[in-house]
């Protein structure tokens, strides 16, 4: 298979979160994200773009821990997966998360997708959102 598309792990630049909220721990909850919007929704081949992507999350724990991203081929095939910490999260129940991608330009040109969730400190991971992203 071939190592594919925008969002390597080395790609993922950086996760933000802003606010704050409560919370507290345990696996007794399971965080739930919504909302993804991304911006652009396409880029020209051969060069690298970045792209924003963002998503709400609730989680009544309070502890979520880590953003998962991963890129999928035209047919959804799994092609690359990254996993990083998200920071300074902890006691918040609900906020936005940015994550900020960047296209592979040596990625041929076609329609790909990507995903995304979250995991809190017990291992309970969300549900996972996807989006469409065109390479032309």
């Amino acid at each position: 298979m071939k190592k594919v598309l925008l969002f390597l792990l080395l790609a993922l630049v950086a996760i933000f979160i802003f606010s704050c909220g409560s919370g507290g721990g345990g696996c007794d909850h399971t965080p739930v994200i919504s909302n993804l919007n991304f911006n652009p929704t396409s880029s020209p081949q051969g060069i690298s773009t970045q792209v924003n992507i963002t998503f709400d999350f609730t989680d009544s724990g309070g502890d979520v821990a880590t953003g998962t991203l991963i890129g999928y081929d035209s047919a959804m095939n799994e092609m690359v997966r990254g996993t990083v910490a998200i920071y300074g999260a902890g006691g918040i129940t609900a906020d936005t998360i940015i994550i900020i991608a960047v296209t592979d330009p040596s990625e041929p040109a076609g329609q790909y997708y990507f995903g995304v969730f979250i995991t809190d400190s017990q291992g309970c991971s969300s549900n996972e959102l996807q989006g469409p992203f065109t390479i032309n």
